[in-house]
């Protein structure tokens, strides 16, 4: 799906950010909405995408 950078431009109302603090993608930000699960990780399909080394296809769900 979206690279974590396009996800910043969701327009639905949330308060919690999800902000990169280092790597490729530092300064990054995607907005989570509650009750949502994410799938995040190096792979396309995932949610949110993270393009780092160590980050795995299907790193992690939040």
């Amino acid at each position: 799906m979206d690279p974590v950078t396009e996800q910043n431009a969701a327009s639905s109302p949330s308060r919690t950010v999800l902000k990169l603090l280092s790597g490729l993608q530092q300064g990054a930000e995607a907005r989570l909405t509650d009750g949502t699960t994410y799938l995040i990780g190096s792979a396309d399909e995932c949610d949110i995408v993270l393009q780092a080394e160590g980050i795995s296809p299907k790193h992690l769900k939040l």
